[in-house]
């Protein structure tokens, strides 16, 4: 059965391997923030930052945060979507006449 990680598992087994959160994050050149923010919220550079340290794939310690691999590109549907939010339908702009 794969490991189970939250946000306190995964700062508690850094701990155990002698490091802390900014450790890690001065120690890769970044601002002492970097990997408690990737705790928090997504934070790609911190993210990797523990992965490594850890020697997993960050998928593996956030999969709700990488569940779909990113393609680079938008589907029309996935723009249209994102465009529709945005444009008020004529239906609106009635109602608020």
């Amino acid at each position: 059965m794969p490991r189970v990680w939250d946000k306190h598992s995964i700062a508690a087994e850094i701990r155990r391997r002698g490091k802390n959160l900014s450790q890690l994050a001065r120690d890769a050149g970044e601002p002492d923030c970097t990997c408690r923010q990737a705790l928090m919220r997504c934070y790609r550079k911190g993210e990797w930052i523990i992965a490594d340290f850890l020697g997993v794939h960050p998928s593996e310690l956030w999969p709700k945060r990488y569940a779909k691999a990113p393609t680079g590109r938008d589907t029309n549907a996935q723009r249209d979507e994102r465009q529709s939010q945005n444009v008020k339908s004529t239906a609106d702009m009635r109602d608020a006449a």
